[in-house]
């Protein structure tokens, strides 16, 4: 197959030119200072404290120490405020910190940091939506709050989540929670 490049072999072959070099110079390599990673007031310190404490938040989570993660959790999300450590860093540590709440039954705080999270997300980005909304269903239905559980609930299923079986199960008692309560309701009148 014809390119039409035009080559010629002594495009190929290595020519006796040299690029320019002078045998007297002398070689002098760049030398380069320290800067803002040698300071002591450097701010990334303070941002890998925080990675440390949420780590050490996490363990204890792992380890169901749940009090001493709402605690480590807490002052994560307090310093990230100081500390410009990113977005997606508070919410991770918000999460952990509403289900840490979920698992010490302080439903009022559970509520109120997962709606929070809800208004901290981005509505582009659906997983963080749909994680948010499960958390606050989650809350709703440990608070015996049916009517907001199945908004929660119908709202992930509308997101493109509807061929997971949990949520119809979940979304299942809710509707039985709820129609439990319309009856009861009903008996007192």
């Amino acid at each position: 197959m014809e390119l039409f490049l035009n080559l010629d072999d002594e495009d190929f072959h290595s020519s006796s030119k040299k690029p320019y070099s002078n045998p007297d110079a002398k070689y002098v390599p760049k030398l380069c200072t320290p800067e803002w990673f040698m300071n002591v007031e450097n701010p990334l310190k303070e941002v890998r404290l925080v990675a440390e404490t949420k780590y050490a938040a996490d363990y204890a989570y792992m380890k169901r120490n749940y009090r001493e993660a709402i605690n480590l959790y807490a002052e994560v999300v307090e310093e990230s405020s100081k500390h410009k450590t990113g977005n997606a860093f508070v919410r991770e540590a918000i999460e952990s910190l509403v289900r840490s709440y979920l698992k010490t039954d302080n439903l009022d705080e559970a509520l109120s940091k997962s709606e929070f999270l809800l208004t901290l997300t981005k509505r582009i980005n659906l997983d963080q939506t749909i994680i948010c909304l499960d958390l606050l269903a989650n809350a709703y239905n440990r608070k015996e709050r049916a009517l907001n559980e199945v908004e929660c609930l119908t709202s992930i299923i509308q997101l493109n989540h509807s061929l997971l079986p949990d949520l119809w199960r979940r979304l299942g008692e809710a509707y039985k929670c709820l129609n439990a309560k319309q009856n009861l309701s009903l008996i007192h009148i």
